[in-house]
């Protein structure tokens, strides 16, 4: 054979060769591309099913913190992932929650949300499956609240005031209304000149103030002076300014005090049943304004303004908290708005449950601070425990011990805290009424978990334990009275009604001999903090306008089976995020200053 038979041979071997190999690949390639058409569609296909959104919904109008929540229908939580994600931007993965429903749920912080203004703000909710394939989801559009204008505050000079004439040593005082002392700082200055610092001080009540010696005052002869106060918050930002002017005059004549009848009436003439005492006239002397030096600045009037504790027979008085939001809030107002100080004296001078929750770091040595100042002072400390799992089943009030042995240990510090002294606790408002979001079994661990805590409080002795029951309008009495049974009521002193809401003692008190004679004839308690009209008639719960105090906290019920009227929720604290209030929890004075107004000026 020739090489160029040899050569011609072995070209169509190798034409062959690559015809086959060309069909193999093309086989291959075109196997694999159907593979992958018919894998996206059906992707495509999955990805139209719709994920069940829960919160938000289309449309709304949220702002601040927000529990987004999700899940897909009819398909077990843990066999797929979810993810949100806001403008097509990052997915952000969701937990698994099992409250209320096994579902996925991620906390999402709206107050940054300000590229859009207040919206609209796309939001897509995406499930995959174990593969990463997409296998439903959601979109739709949200907007933000819009964000709260700054907050304008004015700065009060107490000393000296536009005008004064004063010469020696003087007291500058200052104070921003409506704002703790340790929230901001106050700097002074004379004609422009360097900012001073002025220190905190709570003689009286809470203000910034500094010695300032002006016999050396002389640049300008007897003045003005230009005095300036400036406001600054933690981070040095301005807050608030006041110009003033004063003079320095060489000499001073002696003021010679000038006696002034104030009629200032009886603090118990305000609550009924007490009878009206009619006002007593007090001798106060006041120096003659003119030509002021530092004996002319307006003394302490906390006197004036506060009204005397609340309080039966020493061994049964209850402990009233000096250090209560509405005390510093009096203090506050004291010099700016003395009208409405005095009426917030009538929550303050009044003994108010102090709750305590997941909130608190140390419960051992924060029950057993409070319950030792209430020892010192004679009188008995009132505690209402809020912190079993899955309280207010996600509402307002959100939260709780994680696992039912971290509630227990929390109880069992709890009670340590208080040890063998007096204590009166309500114990898990709303946790027997507002169950019905839970499952049998959560039901009856929580029966279980109030049992215990009731059985550790009550092993202190000298500990009464009264288990929320609700109020008239809410839980038959019947079903109440089975449900405190489950929860141990026998070992406990009773049960508490009205917690937190507005319905009058007539109602409770019919509602209470309904529940005491299907529980053995136990005794209760009745929340009267904010129902001195009584509830509206739509029974809104939430921050309801219009309401009032009710009777004083007292032992002195006139009925057999009443122990005490308690204040048990705090007037003035916010019901939660509605009817213009602030988070749940959060002190909100305008709201208490209503309360104690409409308690005064009722029929």
């Amino acid at each position: 054979m020739t090489y160029s038979s040899i050569l011609r041979m072995a070209m169509r071997i190798f034409l062959v060769a690559v015809i086959v190999i060309s069909t193999f690949v093309t086989s291959i390639v075109g196997s694999y591309l159907r593979a992958r058409t018919d894998q996206n569609e059906e992707n495509t296909v999955h990805a139209q099913s719709s994920v069940n959104v829960w919160w938000p919904v289309p449309n709304v109008k949220v702002g601040g913190v927000q529990p987004f929540k999700a899940m897909i229908s009819g398909q077990d939580v843990n066999s797929y992932d979810m993810y949100w994600q806001v403008d097509g931007d990052r997915l952000n993965s969701m937990h698994t929650s099992y409250t209320d429903y096994p579902h996925k749920e991620a906390m999402v912080d709206l107050s940054g949300w300000n590229w859009r203004g207040a919206g609209p703000y796309t939001i897509a909710f995406i499930a995959k499956d174990r593969a990463n394939n997409t296998i439903a989801q959601s979109s739709f559009v949200i907007y933000t609240s819009s964000p709260t204008p700054k907050k304008s505050y004015v700065l009060t000079s107490l000393w000296p005031v536009d005008g004064s004439r004063i010469v020696g040593s003087q007291l500058f005082k200052a104070v921003i209304e409506d704002k703790s002392i340790e929230e901001y700082h106050i700097y002074w200055q004379v004609d422009g000149d360097r900012l001073n610092p002025m220190e905190n001080s709570y003689t009286g009540f809470p203000h910034k103030e500094t010695v300032i010696e002006l016999s050396g005052w002389t640049w300008r002869g007897e003045g003005p002076y230009r005095i300036t106060f400036v406001a600054k918050d933690n981070s040095q930002n301005e807050l608030a300014r006041k110009d003033m002017a004063i003079y320095v005059p060489r000499s001073i004549p002696t003021p010679t005090p000038v006696p002034v009848s104030v009629s200032m009436p009886v603090a118990t003439s305000i609550f009924s049943p007490t009878p009206t005492v009619v006002p007593t006239p007090i001798q106060i002397s006041i120096p003659t304004p003119s030509l002021a030096s530092v004996s002319s600045q307006p003394s302490s009037v906390s006197e004036n303004l506060s009204l005397p504790i609340a309080q039966a027979q020493s061994s049964s008085a209850f402990y009233v908290d000096p250090n209560s939001s509405a005390k510093k809030q009096a203090d506050m107002w004291r010099w700016t708005r003395p009208d409405d100080a005095r009426l917030m004296n009538l929550i303050a001078s009044q003994p108010v449950a102090k709750w305590v929750g997941d909130w608190n770091s140390d419960i051992r040595k924060e029950a057993q601070e409070y319950t030792n100042k209430a020892t010192e002072t004679n009188t008995i400390p009132i505690f209402a425990v809020y912190n079993v799992p899955g309280r207010d089943c996600s509402n307002y009030s959100a939260g709780g011990a994680q696992t039912a042995e971290k509630y227990k240990n929390w109880i069992n510090a709890f009670a340590s805290g208080i040890g063998d002294q007096k204590a009166t606790v309500i114990l898990e408002p709303d946790a027997l009424a507002l169950m019905d979001c839970l499952s049998s079994q959560a039901k009856q661990v929580r029966f279980d978990l109030i049992a215990y805590a009731v059985s550790k409080l009550k092993a202190n002795g000298k500990t009464k334990v009264y288990v929320d029951a609700g109020h008239a309008k809410w839980i038959a009495s019947t079903e109440m009275a089975e449900r405190l049974q489950k929860a141990g009521i026998q070992q406990a002193d009773g049960f508490a009604l009205n917690v937190s809401n507005f319905y009058s003692n007539e109602e409770n008190v019919r509602y209470g001999e309904e529940v005491s004679r299907n529980t053995g004839g136990k005794h209760f308690v009745i929340d009267s903090s904010r129902n001195g009209v009584g509830a509206l008639a739509d029974l809104a719960w939430c921050n309801p306008q219009g309401r009032a105090l009710g009777t004083r906290p007292t032992v002195n019920t006139g009925h057999s089976l009443l122990d005490a009227y308690l204040w048990v929720k705090v007037p003035g604290e916010s019901d939660g995020p509605c009817n213009g209030g602030p988070s749940a929890g959060q002190w909100w004075p305008e709201y208490a200053l209503d309360l104690a107004r409409k308690y005064i000026t009722r029929d």
